[in-house]
């Protein structure tokens, strides 16, 4: 495991089940902010502030790029919603 891999697994430890929900959700591309809040029954402010939250997690590089008035993920980004999405099924097999 490399040092990019490991800070990757700490950063992702210090993410709940909720940011994994967003980064996948993100990760279908087709979603705005509002749109995640609303499918999770939060608020647009509070999808926001976790976003930054997940940011800081994963600080070595962006991983939200702005897109016209939306966001989109970065490649970087991309790779981080994937292994998001791949914890998620993992936790639904248990």
């Amino acid at each position: 495991m490399d040092s990019k891999d490991k800070e990757n697994l700490e950063a992702m430890r210090t993410l709940d089940f909720d940011d994994l929900i967003i980064l996948h959700l993100l990760g279908k591309g087709d979603l705005t902010v509002t749109a995640i809040a609303k499918s999770m029954s939060l608020s647009q402010p509070s999808i926001s502030q976790r976003l930054r939250k997940i940011s800081k997690a994963f600080s070595a590089a962006s991983l939200i790029e702005r897109a016209g008035r939306g966001i989109a993920l970065s490649p970087y980004g991309q790779e981080i919603s994937k292994r998001a999405s791949a914890a998620i099924k993992a936790l639904q097999g248990l």
